[in-house]
């Protein structure tokens, strides 16, 4: 049996080859509703997709900013850069697993959520 902690919504995000994708997070306490204390934890994003894998942190300058960290909330960015490679000059989509994870104060590491990150060719520019 595995203990309860922090949680996330299940992942499911969609992005764009070659363009910045941004997306909500709200990290809640184990009884999924009460917003989980942001402060002095470091969250991270893992995707890996069409042969491409990257990472997030909310260290500084890492792609995830905790907007509230009180209120659980932050703001994921995919740049352009970390999805160029994936598809290559092909046509269509690729879908890949992710996962968000935190570690809190005490060093203590939990999964939030994990699921599926589909990335669409780009058909246009910008």
């Amino acid at each position: 049996m595995t203990a309860a902690g922090p949680m996330s919504a299940p992942l499911n995000l969609t992005a764009t080859r070659s363009k910045t994708a941004l997306f909500d997070i709200a990290v809640l306490e184990s009884d999924g509703t009460t917003p989980q204390d942001l402060t002095s934890a470091t969250l991270y994003f893992h995707a890996s997709v069409g042969g491409v894998t990257f990472s997030k942190s909310s260290l500084a300058s890492g792609g995830i900013t905790i907007t509230s960290p009180t209120g659980g909330l932050a703001e994921l960015q995919i740049n352009p850069a970390d999805t160029a490679a994936i598809l290559g000059s092909g046509y269509g989509t690729c879908v890949g697993p992710c996962e968000l994870t935190m570690v809190d104060a005490s060093g203590d590491a939990f999964e939030l959520s994990q699921g599926t990150i589909l990335v669409n060719t780009n058909v246009g520019t910008p």
